[in-house]
C-alpha cells in the first residue's frame, strides 16, 4: 500500500470512490490496497469499505473477506498462499483465512495504525511498519521479536530465500534477524541519496530496485556495496512505484503520479511508456502469467476531458485497478 509521503497517500486513498473498468476489477468502492500471492494463483484487492475480495488469476472471485473500513490499506501474503495478514488505521494486525475469509488471530499493534507489512517467505516473521514505528512479529507464537523502533518505512520487501529484507523511507537500506537480534545496514550513497518510495528484490536477492518519488528516478542498487549500480529513469515527474517484471529481472515496470506506466527493458535499455489520465500508485505484476495490476485514480477530470478507455463513472473522484496483459503493454 506508496507518494509525496505516505501520509499524504493514505489520505489520498481514502476518499476515492466510484470503479468500473472493462479488463478490469469493479466495483462501488475505491481500491485501496493489492498483493499477489507467492503461488501467483491469487490477488488480493482491499476496498476502502473494507471488503478484501479475493481473485483466481482469471478474474473470477477466490472468497471475500469482510474487513471494516479502517482495516485494508496493508496486505502481505503468507508464503504457501493460504493466509493473508492486514493492516490499517486501527492498532491491530489480523491474519485471515483466504479459502473461507473468517479471521484467525489479531496481534496488538501501533496505535496509530499499521500501513506496511512484509512477511517472511517460508518463514513466521511478520514485518510491520505505521507512522513513526516498525516492529516485527512472530505470527505462529504471536510475539514480538523486536522492541518498538523510532522510523517510518514507506515499503519493505524480503528477499526471495527470506535472509533479509530491504526498506525504504526513513532511508534505503536492509536488515537481517540472527536469532531474535535485528540487524540494519543503511545504504551510504552520497552522490545518490534516496528517499525512496518503493523497493523490490531481484530473483536472485543481489540486486535492489528502487522508485526515487519526489526526484523521479528508478535505480538498481548492489545488494552487498550499498550503492547505486544503474540508473534507470530520470522523470520530471514522482516515481511512485517500480517492480521487477519478470523472474529473469530482464524487465521493470514503473509508475508516476501523472500517470505514465514505464516498461524498462534492461537487456536493451528501451523504455516504453503508456499514458492515463490517472495518479498511478502501485503495480502489481504476476510473472507466473506475465500480466500486472495497476493501480490509480482520477484526482481532477475537467468535463471536457475524456475518460480512460472502459472507464465509465459519473464521479471525478474514482480509483481503479487495471489487468494488463502481455499484448496490451
Amino acid at each position: 500500500m506508496r507518494h509525496t509521503s505516505i501520509v499524504a497517500i493514505l489520505m489520498l486513498l481514502a476518499v476515492f470512490s466510484t470503479l468500473s473498468r472493462a479488463g478490469g476489477y469493479s466495483s462501488e468502492y475505491g481500491t485501496r490496497a493489492i498483493a499477489r500471492s507467492p503461488d501467483g494463483e491469487l490477488i488480493a484487492i482491499a476496498q476502502t469499505d473494507g471488503v478484501i475480495t479475493i481473485q483466481n488469476a482469471d478474474r473470477t472471485i477466490h472468497s471475500i473477506i469482510q474487513a471494516d473500513s479502517k482495516h485494508a490499506m496493508a496486505l502481505a501474503w503468507r508464503s504457501d498462499s493460504t493466509q493473508l495478514a492486514t493492516g490499517g488505521e486501527d492498532s491491530e494486525i489480523r491474519i485471515w483465512d483466504v479459502a473461507t475469509g473468517s479471521l484467525l488471530k489479531s496481534i496488538q499493534a501501533f496505535n496509530d495504525g499499521v500501513f506496511v507489512l512484509a512477511w517472511q517467505p517460508d518463514g513466521d516473521i511478520l514485518l510491520a511498519s505505521g507512522f513513526d514505528v516498525f516492529r516485527a512479529w512472530d505470527v505462529e507464537v504471536d510475539q514480538p521479536i523486536t522492541e518498538p523502533m523510532s522510523v517510518t518505512f514507506t515499503d519493505m520487501r524480503w528477499n526471495p530465500s527470506g535472509t533479509e529484507f530491504a526498506f525504504s523511507g526513513s532511508g534505503l537500506g536492509t536488515g537481517k534477524f540472527d536469532g531474535t537480534e535485528l540487524k540494519g545496514t543503511r545504504f551510504e550513497d552520497q552522490i545518490t541519496p534516496c528517499f525512496c518510495y518503493s523497493v523490490d528484490y531481484s530473483a536472485d536477492g543481489n540486486t535492489i530496485l528502487t522508485a526515487g518519488g519526489t526526484d523521479g528516478t528508478v535505480r538498481l542498487w548492489d545488494v552487498e556495496t550499498g550503492r547505486t549500480i544503474r540508473l534507470l529513469l530520470e522523470a520530471d515527474e514522482v516515481i511512485q512505484d517500480a517492480r521487477f517484471l519478470d523472474t529473469a529481472g530482464q524487465e521493470v515496470g514503473a509508475v508516476s503520479d501523472t500517470g505514465t506506466l514505464y516498461l524498462i527493458d534492461l537487456t536493451t535499455g528501451e523504455i516504453n511508456t503508456r499514458s492515463y489520465l490517472l495518479n498511478l500508485w502501485s503495480i502489481a505484476p504476476n510473472p507466473a502469467n506475465d500480466s500486472l495490476f495497476a493501480i490509480g485514480g482520477i484526482i481532477e477530470q475537467p468535463p471536457s476531458t475524456a475518460l480512460p478507455q472502459g472507464v465509465q463513472t459519473a464521479n471525478p473522484l474514482i480509483s481503479f485497478v487495471n489487468f494488463i496483459t502481455r499484448q496490451d503493454r
